[in-house]
Formats: structure tokens, C-alpha cells, sequence
């Protein structure tokens, strides 16, 4: 399960197991730029990102 304060629109999950590994590795990197070119002009503005963890169901 993932626990997110604000989750709304779209959404998908990406295998990163940091967020430095999305925040720092990802887009600083070719594959960034790459994504970007591809996806950007299908956003009507910046995309929202947030970071989600797992919870213990307890």
C-alpha cells in the first residue's frame, strides 16, 4: 500500500527506490531530456510529482 497527501489527475508508478534516484539520477541524465522531448508537449503545464512510500498495515 502507498500513502500519498495529494494524489489526483494521472498518475503512474515509477521503479526509482530513492527519490534521489528520480530527483537527482533521472533527470540529470539522457533519458531525462529524452522523456521530456517525448511527453512535455502532451502537458498543459508542468506535471505534478509526488513521492510515495509504503505503509505498514498494522
Amino acid at each position: 500500500m502507498a500513502r500519498s497527501r495529494r494524489l489526483s489527475g494521472i498518475s503512474w508508478w515509477s521503479p526509482w527506490d530513492t527519490v534521489e534516484d528520480h530527483t537527482v539520477r533521472f533527470r540529470s541524465s539522457p533519458a531525462f531530456d529524452r522523456w521530456r522531448a517525448l511527453a512535455g508537449p502532451h502537458f498543459g503545464g508542468p506535471p505534478q510529482v509526488s513521492h510515495v512510500g509504503e505503509v505498514p498495515l498494522d
